[in-house]
């Protein structure tokens, strides 16, 4: 299973967008850090349109993180999250998923 990484050019926010369209949101609140995982899927997105009003319609489930974690256990945590069970063959990042909502100028 393929995954890709949105790192923000302002903060140490992150976006994780697996290739079946599943996302989450890794971001510091101003308290803590947090990391969202959304319900309803790109796949179910237009991509014409500002995709964050689009997830945000169904639920989102919301993790609240003590301290400074790791990256690498926020996006394992990630990953565990938006695909369940694990995928056997494991996972593989790749940039270019999901262009079409994030590659844009």
């Amino acid at each position: 299973m393929k995954y890709r990484i949105n790192q923000s050019s302002v903060d140490e926010s992150f976006d994780i967008i697996t290739e079946d369209g599943s996302v989450a949101v890794f971001y510091h609140n101003k308290e803590n850090y947090v990391t969202h995982y959304y319900q309803r899927s790109l796949s179910e997105c237009n991509p014409a349109d500002y995709v964050w009003d689009e997830l945000s319609e169904d639920k989102i489930y919301i993790k609240d993180w003590e301290g400074d974690p790791k990256v690498s256990e926020v996006i394992e945590d990630a990953l565990g999250w938006l695909m369940f069970p694990a995928p056997a063959e494991g996972w593989t990042q790749d940039d270019s998923l999901w262009a079409e909502f994030f590659d844009r100028d």
